[in-house]
């Protein structure tokens, strides 16, 4: 009787002893993935940062750091669609007339969701602000209360996260 007792006792040290091992292991892998989840998080963070910086300062340098010339960049002008390449782009930005301050805009990123090499990014920018017009950047002075509404897609490749596809809208409201 106490040996079968003794028995029962090892047998549930062990399997006790062998859940904490198995939560404890899934607790780890569980960090590790969101440690990798917030690294990619950061990193898709740090190229919308780049792009938001090269509208302010119209810096092309940091327009490529962060646009994969493959890119379409798609903008509302009225009722028409604009579509620019992320080529492009940086060659407007660097053929531009820097600005003598930085554009003062406010900037939120909204949401970033990632899956995989995959990531979706949502910000706004409150103008005014650098933008399209006619293929060419310019500075508009809108009413106050206009809200530039951007969406993202971004790929990680192998040089890291590039923005392969914007659509931008301005509307009222902030």
């Amino acid at each position: 009787m106490y040996r079968t007792m003794y028995k029962m006792g090892l047998t549930l040290i062990s399997f006790l002893l062998l859940s904490a091992i198995f939560l404890s292991s899934a607790h780890r892998a569980e960090s590790i993935a969101n440690d990798a989840r917030t690294k990619d998080e950061e990193a898709v963070k740090q190229v919308i940062q780049s792009y938001f910086d090269a509208l302010k300062y119209f810096d092309a340098d940091k327009a490529k750091l962060a646009i994969h010339d493959k890119a379409k960049l798609f903008y509302q002008d009225g009722k028409r669609l604009v579509e620019v390449s992320g080529k492009r782009f940086c060659e407007n930005l660097a053929h531009s007339k820097k600005p003598t301050a930085p554009v003062p805009y406010i900037e939120k990123i909204l949401f970033v969701d990632i899956n995989g090499d995959l990531a979706v990014v949502k910000a706004e920018l409150s103008l005014p602000h650098a933008w399209w017009t006619g293929g060419k950047v310019s500075l508009l002075e809108p009413p106050p209360g206009i809200v530039n509404a951007k969406y993202f897609s971004l790929i990680r490749l192998t040089d890291g996260w590039k923005i392969v596809s914007e659509t931008a809208s301005t509307r009222e409201g902030m």
